[in-house]
């Protein structure tokens, strides 16, 4: 399985998605990554949604992915990396 990290913690111009966007961007990922891509995704603390709805929706949809506040944490999850310490509030 391809490996992806996506870093968007610089973005600016851009609200956190609504579930609906993070429903639809999920689906998209997955369509795209055709469930061959697992992918960690780097984010600011208010882009990400308490309950991970968009992990749980990419997970529906057959898109393998996670996300975090940290690189080093999105590195350990997608190299499978255990023991690290805390998991940054990602879904394991």
């Amino acid at each position: 399985m391809d490996k992806l990290l996506v870093d968007i913690t610089t973005i600016t111009g851009v609200e956190p998605p609504s579930l609906n966007t993070r429903h639809w961007l999920m689906g998209e990922w997955a369509r795209a990554g055709r469930a061959t891509v697992r992918a960690a995704i780097v984010v600011r603390p208010e882009f990400i949604d308490p309950d991970r709805f968009g992990v749980i929706a990419g997970m529906n949809a057959g898109f393998i992915s996670n996300v975090f506040e940290s690189e080093d944490r999105a590195l350990d999850w997608l190299l499978g990396r255990r023991g690290t310490g805390n998991s940054g509030g990602a879904l394991r």
